[in-house]
């Protein structure tokens, strides 16, 4: 086996001393980034996405209280202004509305709250005035699919539906209300 030189022996040692020192950094540093900077953003992201539901869970928890408080149709129209509902109606059979919501509360007997999109027709039938408001001009980004629609005329709302029943126990109507949030920024 050959000999080095004293020159040599201290590079090669030097240099596998940066080699190992080098090896452990990034394992050390591949520890770190995995387990503290990941995991922060992580749970940074999992509490917003909890605060959102959360947030949303109240408000058709608002909604159907004060639904629950209503008494006539006169004070359901009230309490939209009121409350800054964007609609509310009370109707007396399932197949008179497009909302499954609505139906599945005829159909449940119980009270029902979610989110769901409307369609431009019915918006219309809301409110023309919501319904221009509420459009949104769509614009090409560099990783959007190709489309031939240039404006989204629906509209996502929250939701709620009281049935309000007779004393044997069938259903007189269900009063729904909603609150749109489209350009809802608050």
């Amino acid at each position: 086996m050959k000999k080095y030189g004293l020159k040599t022996q201290i590079f090669l040692a030097f240099s596998l001393v940066i080699v190992i020192i080098g090896f452990l950094s990034i394992i050390f540093g591949s520890y770190i980034i995995q387990n503290k900077i990941i995991q922060r953003a992580h749970r940074t992201v999992t509490n917003a996405i909890r605060n959102a539901e959360a947030i949303y869970r109240d408000e058709l928890d608002k909604i159907g209280r004060s639904l629950s408080i209503v008494g006539s149709v006169e004070d359901l129209n009230k309490a939209k202004e009121i409350l800054g509902w964007d609609y509310a109606f009370e109707v007396t059979s399932a197949g008179a509305v497009e909302s499954k919501i609505v139906r599945e509360a005829f159909a449940k007997k119980s009270p029902l709250g979610a989110s769901r999109v409307i369609s431009r027709e019915e918006l219309e039938n809301i409110s023309l005035e919501l319904s221009d408001k509420l459009k949104i001009t769509l614009r090409d980004t560099p990783r959007s699919k190709p489309s031939d629609k240039k404006i989204l005329d629906s509209a996502i709302a929250l939701e709620y539906a009281m049935p309000v029943i007779r004393e044997d126990g069938t259903i007189q109507s269900v009063r729904y209300a909603g609150k749109i949030i489209n350009r809802d920024f608050s």
